[in-house]
């Protein structure tokens, strides 16, 4: 049994979106399928969504400018040719009951972790 990491073909698409499913996953931007004697068992979105990371003071920073800010961070972004933008609200954050209704929507539960690659 071989276990391949391949670049994502638009025939893949249907397949892992249906595997994952059938496992209780969510597929969010693939770029590589993993298989393993023909099935796809696996994905991994390899760059494919850029990460944002940001600090607004809870204090100093009404709500209504932080909107106004990560709207310029979507429009920026979108400028540069991104589709898509992904950043980690965490449970305590003030913005966490308002992402929803400006359209960051969760993937799930998990904890963020990072890897120093060497490169």
């Amino acid at each position: 049994m071989t276990t391949q990491l391949t670049p994502i073909r638009q025939e893949d698409l249907q397949p892992l979106y249906k595997a994952a499913a059938e496992d209780n996953h969510v597929v969010v931007a693939p770029t590589h399928v993993v298989s393993r004697d023909g099935e796809i068992i696996g994905y991994y979105s390899i760059n494919a969504i850029p990460h944002v990371e940001w600090w607004l003071h809870t204090e100093k920073v009404k709500a209504l400018t932080s909107i106004r800010l990560l709207n310029q961070v979507s429009t920026a972004m979108s400028k540069c040719g991104f589709p898509w933008i992904q950043t980690v609200i965490p449970d305590t954050s003030p913005f966490l009951p308002v992402a929803e209704r400006i359209g960051y929507y969760p993937i799930g539960h998990g904890v963020l972790h990072f890897k120093q690659t060497g490169g």
